[in-house]
């Protein structure tokens, strides 16, 4: 079990011999993932843990098998919405303004790129102390129904 990161209740299943890492939806390769129900915080610990284990298959909950590397390259992402969350925070920028700093120049490949600012807005409210490990239930403003 993993901080909260795509859920409160995340998990994955390691095969050590094997070096095979069963993922799940903390994995998303080639595809934007999907910060609504978690912390970006906590999905970047979570990765980090997962890369730890140096898995040499990696089986993602979205999109197709793919290695350790591919953990990598999410960290990257989620640092990234992490790093634009924080300083759209403290620059008092709408999540539209703050998308426009959003470098998505390595992932643009990805699928479902209109959740960019979904996990945009899911990381300016953890920067701003509005949703914590404690208290996840309110929604990224783009995903409330009117």
């Amino acid at each position: 079990a993993f901080p909260a990161a795509h859920t409160p209740t995340d998990l994955a299943v390691w095969f050590p011999t094997s070096r095979v890492l069963i993922a799940g939806d903390l994995c998303f390769i080639g595809v934007t993932p999907l910060a609504v129900n978690g912390l970006i915080s906590g999905w970047i610990a979570a990765i980090d843990a997962l890369i730890a284990l140096q898995p040499a298959v990696v089986v993602p909950g979205h999109g197709p098998i793919g290695t350790g590397e591919d953990l990598g390259v999410l960290r990257d992402y989620f640092l990234a919405i992490q790093r634009v969350g924080r300083a759209a925070v403290a620059q008092n920028l709408s999540s539209q303004d703050a998308l426009a700093l959003l470098d998505t120049r390595p992932f643009a490949g990805w699928l479902e790129s209109e959740r960019n600012l979904i996990n945009l807005e899911r990381a300016m409210q953890e920067a701003a102390g509005e949703i914590h490990q404690m208290n996840l239930s309110a929604m990224p403003p783009s995903t409330r129904q009117p």
